[in-house]
């Protein structure tokens, strides 16, 4: 534990890996503990630049919780790169960002397993969080890879989420409370009963961009100015399952300009470019064609 909720002085500790093989673990492991937390941040701020965080709960009581990495008060938690996993028998949470804290996870590999059902969660965010280029995963009988609770705002930039096989219930990201908004990634909720990746109940749930499994409800959710498509089959992505993406290769949205001029598409202004020219990219765009 970092601090104290009723200490007046902050902490600020990383935590790095310097091993010869570069796989350093922190492990914190209990046999029966109905709550047990690996790193609890409850007054600073905590930077994960590499190495393994691993909680491990074995206890076998429905009513007990493992918590990999708890942000608590008004704390603050960082992650450069490296990787937290929780592994328990109930109720597993990897990050748990309470109300008044927040978290920046880029280059994350964070994965939460149940062995006896419950609930699991990559990522459960309270307070304002950014997740970008991050790999979350989550397995149990109900899962949300990443949940958007209380008044927070969460941010999903280029991740890859996922709701693993073996779960009934669940969703890649669910915006319960408060507010999330995807910027591009791959969602999925992969188990049998699966229908959505993401779901939205008193929260606000904002897409723009990103592939999917599943396309009902997912158009609620586009803003505006972005667009579901379907995965072209030479796409990558398509042999991944995924079947469906959002981005803003709406006609009508300028995507280049060249000086004052602007483009609806970039064959356009690449048409129109004289030697010498400069073509200015201003929004996303694709080609079908050569040119």
């Amino acid at each position: 534990c970092f601090g104290s909720d009723s200490h007046s002085s902050h902490w600020n500790v990383t935590i790095t890996d310097e091993s010869a093989d570069g796989k350093g673990i922190l492990s914190v492991s209990a046999e029966d503990n109905s709550r047990l937390v690996g790193i609890n941040i409850a007054n600073g701020k905590l930077i994960l630049e590499k190495g393994t965080i691993h909680v491990e709960n074995t206890s076998t009581s429905q009513s007990s919780s493992s918590t990999a990495v708890m942000v608590s008060g008004n704390s603050e938690f960082v992650q450069t790169d490296g990787i937290i996993e929780v592994l328990s028998a109930a109720n597993a949470y990897a990050v748990h960002v309470s109300a008044n804290a927040k978290a920046d996870i880029n280059k994350a590999d964070i994965t939460a397993t149940t062995t006896g059902g419950s609930t699991a969660y990559g990522v459960f965010a309270e307070g304002n969080t950014t997740i970008g280029d991050a790999n979350i995963t989550a397995a149990s009988s109900t899962t949300n890879a990443v949940g958007v609770y209380s008044t927070g705002t969460t941010v999903i930039n280029n991740a890859i989420v996922t709701a693993l096989p073996g779960t009934t219930n669940g969703y890649a990201v669910s915006a319960v409370q408060g507010t999330c908004t995807l910027n591009g990634g791959k969602f999925s909720a992969k188990f049998p009963s699966a229908k959505v990746d993401v779901n939205q109940t008193d929260g606000e749930l904002i897409v723009n961009g990103g592939y999917f499994v599943f396309l009902k409800d997912l158009q609620g959710y586009v803003s505006e100015d972005y667009t579901v498509y379907d995965v072209d089959a030479n796409d990558a992505a398509y042999s991944e399952g995924f079947r469906f993406f959002v981005d803003s290769f709406d006609a009508g949205i300028d995507v280049a300009k060249i000086n004052d001029t602007s483009y609806p598409t970039l064959k356009e202004a690449l048409s129109a470019a004289n030697s010498g020219d400069t073509v200015i990219l201003t929004n996303n765009c694709r080609l079908s064609d050569n040119v």
